[in-house]
């Protein structure tokens, strides 16, 4: 009678759940749509036609920037190619700006950073590198940064990590629990993580990307089109430009791509930009990366060409890639299990999975001119203690990954590097 019990309410929360509708946002105004400069990815064409062309056409410039005949030995000390991938993660997302910000002077001044899901988070402070970070930016311990964010001339990639540093969980998510789920279709939202990216993304901030010349670098996240199923690349240095010559609204778009790229379904309500809803596209891409890879290696065959055959002592084109996370999945075997459980293993599973495809893809597409450097965290990293059970973002974790990250970006350990050498 007992069990029999179990299994009617287990239905009759299925029913709940599946026959509890929620409306759609409601259009928005004209006057508010953010128009987004976008193309579409498709994992079956050539990184998406629109999305690589239009990247391609933007580093023209660089092909063409030395002439026919320039001095060979002034080719081996630059005019290359520099591109950071940064990955998904969620709170693993710690490792990541931690390592960016240990790498510290050693920070490439990259041409190209593309994010996915937390990796989109990291995005805007990575390009902005180690230059001085906006006076309009003020990040305070009341609002649950570390101490030391409010110090000054600090670089911009220091202030990635206090994004990171919290200590409640309350920082960046509410959690409604399964009431969430049955009323609301979420368990949670990402209204505390907007009121954060409002402190970090600031006017000053704006303006300084919108400085960033776009013919020689590019600033691309990744969000998923919840209602086509298209993954969708958002040229953000577009809405900076935009915010720049007065469109106040372009500043408030920017933070609705980063909230939708970290909206995670389930987890999180979709966020409603230009008439469709958008997700995290951490379910097609884990990283994104084939235009910019194939641009990298025309810039690494151009400074080939032009040595006039001799050996180049540098390469042409450096692709980093930030795996926000490990690139295993874990052992469990409980002794008991729910449907729940057995939902989040598979997505932890098929996840996994599209990571490394993912990854693979740039490693295999680099020409031997074009060095890839992949760092993730190692089980051995992770062995003090995993996030907590249930958590969507641990503090005492991310402060450990935060630390693991410093450590390995201060000596420039990577987990992999291909080649080792230049041909």
């Amino acid at each position: 009678m007992r069990k029999a019990s179990r299994h009617f309410a287990a239905a009759g929360l299925l029913i709940a759940i599946a026959g509890c509708g929620v409306p759609r946002p409601e259009p928005i105004a004209a006057n508010m749509r953010c128009n987004l400069v976008r193309a579409v990815l498709d994992v079956n064409a050539d990184g998406g036609a629109a999305g690589a062309d239009a990247l391609k056409a933007s580093y023209s410039a660089m092909l063409s920037a030395q002439p026919p005949g320039a001095d060979a030995g002034a080719l081996t000390a630059g005019g290359g190619f520099e591109h950071l991938v940064l990955s998904g993660g969620g709170q693993h997302g710690a490792f990541g700006s931690g390592f960016l910000a240990g790498m510290g002077k050693k920070l490439p001044e990259y041409d190209v950073v593309t994010g996915v899901s937390t990796g989109a988070l990291q995005a805007p402070l990575a390009i902005l590198g180690i230059t001085p970070a906006p006076g309009d930016r003020i990040l305070k311990p009341e609002d649950d940064f570390p101490p030391e964010a409010g110090k000054p001339n600090r670089p911009n990639i220091d202030d990635l990590v206090s994004g990171y540093t919290i200590t409640t969980e309350k920082t960046l998510y509410n959690s409604h629990g399964t009431a969430g789920v049955i009323r609301r279709a979420r368990m949670g939202d990402l209204d505390p993580l907007r009121r954060r990216l409002d402190l970090m993304i600031t006017k000053e901030t704006m303006l300084d990307l919108a400085k960033i010349d776009p013919a020689k670098k590019q600033l691309f996240m990744l969000i998923l089109n919840w209602d086509t199923g298209n993954a969708e690349q958002v040229d953000m240095l577009d809405l900076a430009r935009r915010f720049e010559r007065g469109e106040t609204r372009a500043r408030g778009c920017f933070i609705d791509v980063m909230i939708a790229a970290s909206s995670e379904p389930l987890g999180t309500p979709p966020v409603l930009i230009d008439d469709h809803l958008y997700v995290d596209a951490g379910l097609r891409f884990g990283v994104f990366a084939r235009a910019a890879i194939d641009a990298g290696n025309a810039v690494a065959a151009n400074r080939a060409a032009l040595s006039g055959g001799k050996r180049l002592q540098a390469f042409g084109a450096h692709t980093d890639i930030i795996r926000n996370g490990d690139m295993t999945v874990r052992t469990e075997a409980p002794a008991k299990y729910s449907a729940l459980d057995i939902v989040n293993r598979a997505r932890v599973i098929l996840v996994n999975q599209v990571y490394l495809f993912s990854i693979d893809e740039v490693l295999e597409r680099a020409a031997p001119d074009h060095q890839v450097r992949l760092a993730f965290i190692t089980p051995e990293e992770m062995a003090d203690g995993p996030p907590a059970k249930g958590a969507q973002f641990d503090p005492a974790y991310m402060k450990r990954m935060i630390a693991v990250g410093k450590a390995r970006g201060q000596v420039g350990v990577w987990n992999r590097v291909l080649p080792q050498t230049a041909r």
